[in-house]
């Protein structure tokens, strides 16, 4: 079982359409009804593409979570999985596969997975249920169509130096790097790199990501376009004065006064509003 990769049709910069036309493609790979699962995180950046009525339209029976998932025998359903490759994940989907709830597993990963990895999901997969793995480069939350987030709400601990870094700081990390050679992916660009030379983060940063790049650009040269972008690295306590500056729009507004997340502004948490009638 090797990996392959949902190709783009051309070299949009829209990050909506991106993710958007991944996710369409994904539904489209497998005809007739079939059941989507999710993780906590793939759920969060589908959300922000398009409803769950939507979806349904696509002939999906029916979506779950793995945090959720229910136990119920689907023999005659294909299943879609839109999941991270992390550890949890995996350790979850082996078992899945070793005592079948569906017809057909189609799985999709949302960043790269290492072949070895994909080795132990063949040997768990005693039973031949795994039709297609996919990598979909969409681990990244589409705020707009040129601004993206990694929801990673606490970066306290990256004010230490990288060797006084605790095991949730170094989870953080590897969340930054892949959610942006997932992204430089779905770009198809492999940027030049420039960071601020005073900090030991941006430096450790540039230095994983360079690394990523060129092992891709080895394996698949061609997959890329052609540019001069560049990716530059800083860290906020650069630029302490721009947080306090008036907002210039209503969405930047709404966020500071009420907060958005994932496009969704929750009222109840305001003083004003609770106990009032919708």
């Amino acid at each position: 079982m090797n990996p392959s990769t949902l190709k783009k049709q051309d070299f949009n910069l829209n990050l909506f359409r991106i993710v958007e036309d991944y996710f369409e493609r994904m539904l489209e790979e497998v005809p007739g009804m079939k059941c989507l699962v999710l993780d906590r995180e793939t759920m969060g950046i589908i959300s922000l593409i398009c409803s769950q009525s939507q979806i349904l339209k696509k002939n999906v029976y029916l979506i779950e979570t793995m945090e959720k998932a229910s136990t119920e025998k689907l023999l005659h359903l294909s299943v879609i999985y839109f999941i991270r490759p992390t550890e949890d994940n995996l350790y979850k989907l082996a078992n899945e596969i070793k005592n079948p709830r569906f017809r057909e597993y189609n799985i999709f990963f949302s960043n790269s997975i290492s072949n070895l990895d994909i080795e132990k999901l063949a040997v768990d997969d005693e039973k031949n249920v795994v039709k297609k793995i996919i990598e979909v480069y969409s681990d990244f939350y589409v705020i707009n169509q040129d601004l993206f987030s990694l929801n990673i709400l606490n970066a306290s601990g990256f004010r230490k130096s990288p060797n006084d870094w605790r095991a949730i700081d170094e989870t953080l990390f590897e969340r930054m790097v892949s959610g942006l050679v997932s992204l430089s992916f779905a770009l198809r660009r492999l940027p030049y790199i420039r960071y601020q030379v005073n900090s030991p983060l941006c430096e450790r940063l540039s230095n994983k990501l360079s690394e990523r790049f060129q092992n891709e650009l080895k394996e698949s040269p061609n997959a890329f376009a052609q540019s001069k972008s560049v990716l530059l690295l800083l860290e906020r306590r650069e630029d302490p004065v721009t947080p306090l500056l008036t907002q210039w729009t209503y969405q930047a507004m709404l966020h500071e006064l009420l907060e958005i997340k994932n496009n969704r502004i929750d009222l109840r948490k305001d003083k004003d509003y609770a106990g009032k009638k919708r």
